[in-house]
């Protein structure tokens, strides 16, 4: 995939703002990534995250309920699909990470995201505010997540909502509940209300740090939303050593 360099716009946006869509980025790609990830989706193997086990607000309340089987996000792609992992590791990949995130080296971390993210129209669930860092063990907390659209998503089928420029921010325990939800109070009000709803479409590429706190509702369509999600690191920020951030070996972004 060939793919223009980031402006200085789009970086200073990105690092303002913490988060970049990369309008029709994926297009090329995304009748053929669309087609495996619903063959993927059709006849789902582990490894896997459901939607009962997490317990999120809306889900199946255990996997012996009517939806108890409903998957939340197939693990890791870049083992399922060849072709989305030489995509996830690709120099237009690479690029844009290593602009964003200004380093010279970029890998792929497997044991975070890695994903094909699945949101289906009765049983899924909607997740708080959160910060995706929040149980990753890296040197310093500064990851990006590269994410593609392969649908539209809105807030009508759990797209993201953001809180531009969060990701800035130092927060205080006493902001977060036991599970590192970003409480909805008074205190933090203010962050609250500049909350923003983004909308993508099929073949965009969005591009958010990991420190950005962002919320996604349940599907309230009757068709399964479907995105890829892979996170990234630079290279002088190696994941902590015995840590699940360190479980499988990473992959190295050209």
């Amino acid at each position: 995939m060939n793919a223009p360099s980031l402006t200085a716009q789009q970086i200073e946006q990105f690092r303002q703002q913490g988060f970049l869509i990369l309008s029709g980025a994926g297009s090329d790609l995304l009748t053929r990534f669309r087609y495996l990830a619903e063959q993927e989706h059709r006849q789902p193997t582990e490894p896997w995250e459901l939607e009962a086990k997490l317990g999120y607000p809306g889900a199946p309340e255990s996997t012996e309920q009517p939806g108890g089987d409903t998957v939340r996000r197939l693990l890791q792609a870049t083992s399922r699909q060849s072709e989305w992992q030489q995509w996830a590791t690709s120099k237009a990949v690479g690029q844009w990470l290593r602009s964003v995130m200004n380093t010279d080296a970029v890998h792929l971390n497997p044991n975070h995201h890695n994903c094909l993210m699945t949101k289906s129209p009765q049983y899924s669930s909607d997740t708080g505010w959160h910060q995706d860092i929040r149980y990753w063990h890296f040197q310093k907390p500064e990851l990006v997540s590269v994410w593609f659209a392969l649908g539209e998503e809105s807030n009508h089928n759990g797209g993201l909502v953001v809180i531009p420029g969060s990701h800035q921010a130092e927060f205080s325990e006493h902001q977060f509940d036991d599970q590192r939800f970003f409480l909805e109070v008074d205190a933090n009000r203010e962050w609250l209300d500049r909350a923003q709803v983004l909308h993508l479409n099929a073949g965009d590429i969005l591009l958010f740090d990991a420190r950005l706190l962002h919320r996604a509702s349940r599907n309230h369509t009757d068709q399964t939303k479907l995105s890829l999600v892979f996170t990234y690191r630079a290279a002088d920020n190696a994941p902590l050593p015995e840590t699940r951030s360190a479980r499988l070996p990473e992959l190295a972004v050209q």
